[in-house]
Protein backbone atom coordinates (compact mmCIF):
# COMPACT_ATOMS: atom_id res chain seq x y z
CA UNK A 1 0.00 0.00 0.00
CA UNK A 2 1.30 3.40 -0.93
CA UNK A 3 1.83 6.02 1.75
CA UNK A 4 -0.60 8.86 2.21
CA UNK A 5 -3.90 7.03 1.81
CA UNK A 6 -5.25 4.06 3.67
CA UNK A 7 -7.83 1.77 2.12
CA UNK A 8 -10.17 0.35 4.71
CA UNK A 9 -9.97 -3.44 4.96
CA UNK A 10 -13.64 -3.82 5.86
CA UNK A 11 -15.40 -0.62 4.86
CA UNK A 12 -17.68 0.79 7.51
CA UNK A 13 -21.18 1.65 6.39
CA UNK A 14 -21.37 5.03 4.70
CA UNK A 15 -24.10 7.52 5.52
CA UNK A 16 -26.28 6.06 2.76
CA UNK A 17 -25.75 2.40 3.78
CA UNK A 18 -24.65 1.70 0.23
CA UNK A 19 -22.43 -1.33 -0.43
CA UNK A 20 -18.81 -0.44 -1.18
CA UNK A 21 -15.85 -2.00 -2.94
CA UNK A 22 -12.19 -1.00 -2.49
CA UNK A 23 -10.16 0.53 -5.30
CA UNK A 24 -7.61 -2.27 -5.26
CA UNK A 25 -10.38 -4.85 -5.73
CA UNK A 26 -11.80 -2.81 -8.62
CA UNK A 27 -8.32 -2.72 -10.18
CA UNK A 28 -7.92 -6.49 -9.76
CA UNK A 29 -11.30 -7.05 -11.40
CA UNK A 30 -10.27 -4.86 -14.35
CA UNK A 31 -6.94 -6.66 -14.70
CA UNK A 32 -8.72 -10.05 -14.72
CA UNK A 33 -11.07 -8.78 -17.40
CA UNK A 34 -14.18 -9.21 -15.25
CA UNK A 35 -17.34 -7.90 -16.85
CA UNK A 36 -18.65 -4.87 -14.97
CA UNK A 37 -19.52 -1.28 -15.65
CA UNK A 38 -17.40 1.44 -14.04
CA UNK A 39 -19.57 4.55 -13.67
CA UNK A 40 -18.25 8.05 -12.91
CA UNK A 41 -20.90 10.24 -11.24
CA UNK A 42 -18.74 13.38 -11.01
CA UNK A 43 -19.55 16.57 -12.87
CA UNK A 44 -18.22 17.23 -16.39
CA UNK A 45 -15.65 19.80 -15.23
CA UNK A 46 -14.12 17.20 -12.89
CA UNK A 47 -13.54 14.85 -15.84
CA UNK A 48 -11.19 17.45 -17.30
CA UNK A 49 -9.01 17.21 -14.18
CA UNK A 50 -8.89 13.45 -13.70
CA UNK A 51 -10.52 10.40 -15.25
CA UNK A 52 -10.33 6.61 -15.24
CA UNK A 53 -10.10 5.24 -18.77
CA UNK A 54 -13.12 3.27 -19.91
CA UNK A 55 -15.54 4.64 -17.32
CA UNK A 56 -19.11 5.52 -18.27
CA UNK A 57 -20.17 9.01 -17.16
CA UNK A 58 -23.45 10.21 -15.69
CA UNK A 59 -23.27 13.31 -13.51
CA UNK A 60 -25.08 13.32 -10.19
CA UNK A 61 -26.65 16.63 -11.24
CA UNK A 62 -28.15 14.96 -14.33
CA UNK A 63 -29.64 12.21 -12.18
CA UNK A 64 -30.98 14.83 -9.79
CA UNK A 65 -32.49 16.92 -12.60
CA UNK A 66 -33.76 14.13 -14.88
CA UNK A 67 -34.13 11.10 -12.62
CA UNK A 68 -34.12 7.68 -14.23
CA UNK A 69 -34.19 9.24 -17.72
CA UNK A 70 -30.52 10.22 -17.19
CA UNK A 71 -29.38 6.64 -16.54
CA UNK A 72 -27.04 5.55 -19.38
CA UNK A 73 -28.21 2.87 -21.81
CA UNK A 74 -25.49 0.52 -20.53
CA UNK A 75 -27.22 0.56 -17.13
CA UNK A 76 -30.77 -0.15 -18.27
CA UNK A 77 -30.54 -3.76 -17.05
CA UNK A 78 -31.10 -3.44 -13.30
CA UNK A 79 -28.98 -6.57 -12.67
CA UNK A 80 -25.89 -5.21 -14.44
CA UNK A 81 -22.73 -5.26 -12.30
CA UNK A 82 -21.89 -1.58 -11.66
CA UNK A 83 -19.17 0.10 -9.64
CA UNK A 84 -19.82 3.81 -9.16
CA UNK A 85 -17.24 6.40 -8.19
CA UNK A 86 -16.86 10.10 -7.58
CA UNK A 87 -14.08 12.20 -6.05
CA UNK A 88 -14.00 10.70 -2.53
CA UNK A 89 -16.91 8.23 -2.45
CA UNK A 90 -19.75 10.27 -0.97
CA UNK A 91 -21.69 11.11 -4.13
CA UNK A 92 -21.20 7.62 -5.54
CA UNK A 93 -22.56 6.11 -2.30
CA UNK A 94 -25.55 8.41 -2.60
CA UNK A 95 -26.21 7.35 -6.21
CA UNK A 96 -25.66 3.68 -5.32
CA UNK A 97 -28.34 3.91 -2.63
CA UNK A 98 -30.65 5.78 -5.04
CA UNK A 99 -30.22 3.06 -7.67
CA UNK A 100 -30.90 0.33 -5.11
CA UNK A 101 -34.14 2.08 -4.17
CA UNK A 102 -35.09 1.77 -7.86
CA UNK A 103 -34.45 -1.96 -8.02
CA UNK A 104 -30.79 -2.20 -9.02
CA UNK A 105 -29.37 -5.37 -7.49
CA UNK A 106 -25.63 -5.32 -8.23
CA UNK A 107 -24.34 -1.79 -7.61
CA UNK A 108 -21.49 -0.69 -5.34
CA UNK A 109 -19.70 2.53 -4.55
CA UNK A 110 -15.92 2.62 -4.92
CA UNK A 111 -14.56 3.42 -1.47
CA UNK A 112 -12.39 6.55 -1.54
CA UNK A 113 -13.33 7.45 -5.12
CA UNK A 114 -10.92 8.58 -7.79
CA UNK A 115 -8.74 10.17 -5.11
CA UNK A 116 -8.00 6.75 -3.58
CA UNK A 117 -7.58 5.33 -7.10
CA UNK A 118 -4.88 7.91 -7.89
CA UNK A 119 -3.00 7.09 -4.67
CA UNK A 120 -3.37 3.31 -4.51
CA UNK A 121 -3.75 2.20 -8.13
CA UNK A 122 -2.67 4.74 -10.76
CA UNK A 123 -0.48 7.69 -9.82
CA UNK A 124 -0.87 9.02 -13.38
CA UNK A 125 -4.44 10.03 -12.49
CA UNK A 126 -4.21 13.59 -11.17
CA UNK A 127 -5.40 14.39 -7.66
CA UNK A 128 -7.49 17.45 -6.89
Amino acid sequence: MKAGHRQRQHPMPNQFNAPEIGVTEVDMRRQRGDSFLLVDVREADELEVAAIAGATHVALSDLRDHGEAAIPQAMQDKDVDCVLFCHKGVRSARVTAWLMERGYTNVRSMDGGIDAWSVLVDEEVDRY
